[in-house]
């Protein structure tokens, strides 16, 4: 005959239970940190083979920029207008820096040399692989002559080339040395206003006491006076075409705009106001 302890048998099923879950805890949170421990190191092999790379590019790039620095210039295109400048005056300049190899050209003395050239504006300068350097010169483009001194271009700065490179043609602007930028500023102004009309200055000055004049192609003299010029300008193109229109068989000597309302003009030896 057996007695069986069923309490105690119970305690030994819990205690049997609890050990399985505690052991199942332990195997998924193992598992789990073998997960973890291996996406750790997957992302910091990722990290070494991204630097390694880097490294092997710039490395790369280093050895290459070692075999190629003493690359020759082999080639050299100018793209210029040579209008006012000589090719024998840019080939002896650019001459001087063949001697440099491809990447070690020194391109600002090059351009300051180029410069330096009273016909050049503007130097571009730029490297075409392997070995052509190309150099585009711009010109001076001269719009007006200041005195037999020097040149306006078209941004309404001087320049100055020898005289005898000097274009004929151009209008010639004259005044105090003070006053040369508001003379090549009022003529460009004057200019586009009488663009429509087809008028061309030829000459444009103002005096020591401020009085401006000006002479239009057919040698008209018109004379501006010392203030309110371009409203003055506005009411010649206004009222001349018309006088010249009434007076079909005549030809303008002078206008004179001083007038505070109208103008006169000189036809021959009669002045008519208008």
């Amino acid at each position: 005959m057996s007695i069986v302890n069923k309490g105690a048998t119970t305690l030994q099923t819990k205690m049997r239970r609890v050990y399985q879950s505690q052991a199942h805890r332990y195997v998924v949170k193992n598992k789990e940190r073998k997960e973890i421990c291996w996406g750790k190191i997957f992302k910091g092999l990722i990290k070494i083979a991204m630097v390694c790379v880097i490294i092997f590019i710039l490395g790369l790039g280093i050895w290459w920029v070692h075999q190629h620095k003493q690359q020759p210039i082999e080639k050299v295109q100018v793209i210029a207008t040579y209008d006012h400048i000589e090719p024998k005056v840019l080939q002896k300049i650019i001459s001087a820096y063949l001697s440099d190899n491809f990447f070690d050209l020194n391109t600002i003395g090059l351009r300051s040399d180029l410069l330096a050239l009273p016909w050049v504006d503007k130097i571009f300068i730029r490297r075409k692989w392997p070995n052509t350097i190309i150099i585009n010169i711009e010109e001076q483009r001269p719009v007006a002559r200041w005195k037999d001194e020097a040149l306006f271009n078209v941004n309404g700065m001087l320049f100055t080339p020898p005289l005898k490179t000097f274009p004929t043609g151009l209008p010639l602007l004259l005044g105090p040395e003070e006053d040369v930028h508001d003379v090549i500023e009022n003529y460009q102004k004057i200019q586009k206003l009488l663009d429509p009309l087809n008028f061309k200055i030829t000459q444009f000055d103002v005096n020591e006491r401020g009085s401006w004049h000006m002479i239009l192609d057919y040698n008209l003299d018109v004379f501006l006076g010392d203030e309110d010029i371009l409203p003055r300008v506005q009411n010649f193109i206004t009222a001349y075409p018309k006088a010249l229109a009434e007076n079909p068989n005549k030809k303008g000597a002078a206008v004179d705009l001083r007038y505070k309302n109208g103008m006169a003009i000189r036809w021959g030896d009669a002045a008519e106001k208008l």
